[in-house]
Parts: structure tokens; C-alpha cells; sequence
């Protein structure tokens, strides 16, 4: 599997392409890394939304947020999960953690990836939940299935 250590991907602000294999189709697209922080569950209730249910949070690590950015490359319109569902971030010891939905999946920053569908050549921006363990790791971002991710 390919990969990008996030820190470097954050701090040289460059943007990668990435192609993954789904169970329909080949998905392509181009990534941007803008941040990614730790959270905590208080923090992740503070959306300011009524109807929010904060009781739909339910994570077993510690909740990360990335804040990404797409530009597909799909030639027809995708749903934006398809992209979420492609990423992963690897350890130094090699485990594998896939981005994690929520109670907060319709709601800002992260609707982006889980709304209307995104069409090609056009670029979103948002963010994806990580639920990781409560450990100092160094991790890469990488793409299922032995998908492939370079600098562009």
C-alpha cells in the first residue's frame, strides 16, 4: 500500500492523487490535507444544531478531526462518501484505521462527505471523524485495497 505520512502531507500543503478500487468501479480523485486535530466527545457536542442528538456519538478511541479536501475525478457524479470510504490512516506498527460515521454525519463540517453528490472536476471541502487509539503514533494517510496515493 502506498502511503503519505500526514505530517508531511499537512505541512507541505500539496495535493496527491488518489485511486481506489471499490466493489462497483475504479474511484479517482485528488486529496488535500488542511488539518487534523484531536477532539473529545464535549467538544464534537457542541454543534449548534437543536434537533442534534447528542447521544449518537459513539466512539471506543479518541475522536480526531481531518479536514480535507476533494477534487474528483470520477466522470460522473459520485456520492462523496465513496471518497471517506477510501481512506485510511496507518500507524507506525502498521494498523489500519478507517474514518468512522456518526450522529454528526449531517451536520457541518462533516455533511460535506455524506451530502449531495459530488461532480466531476469539482472540488469540496470538509471533514472526516477518526476514531483512534489513545496513543502518540505518527500516522500516513493511505488508500483501501492497496489503492494508490501520490504527490501530484
Amino acid at each position: 500500500m502506498s502511503r503519505v505520512l500526514l505530517s508531511d502531507a499537512i505541512k507541505g500543503g500539496n495535493w496527491y492523487h488518489c485511486v481506489a478500487a471499490s466493489y462497483q468501479e475504479e474511484i479517482s480523485f485528488r486529496l488535500r490535507v488542511l488539518g487534523f486535530s484531536r477532539s473529545s466527545i464535549d467538544e464534537l457536542q457542541q454543534i449548534p444544531k437543536s434537533d442534534y442528538n447528542k447521544e449518537m456519538i459513539k466512539l471506543d478511541g479518541i475522536p480526531w478531526v481531518m479536514y480535507i479536501e476533494i477534487v474528483s475525478l470520477v466522470k460522473k457524479p459520485i456520492d462523496p462518501e465513496s471518497f471517506r470510504k477510501a481512506l485510511r490512516l496507518i500507524d507506525s506498527d502498521g494498523f489500519s484505521f478507517k474514518p468512522v460515521s456518526s450522529g454528526l454525519d449531517n451536520y457541518s463540517p462533516f455533511e460535506e462527505f455524506y451530502s449531495r453528490d459530488l461532480a466531476p472536476k469539482m472540488k469540496r471541502r470538509g471533514a472526516i471523524l477518526m476514531d483512534l487509539p489513545d496513543e502518540e503514533a505518527a500516522y500516513a494517510i493511505g488508500i483501501v485495497n492497496d489503492g494508490l496515493i501520490e504527490e501530484t
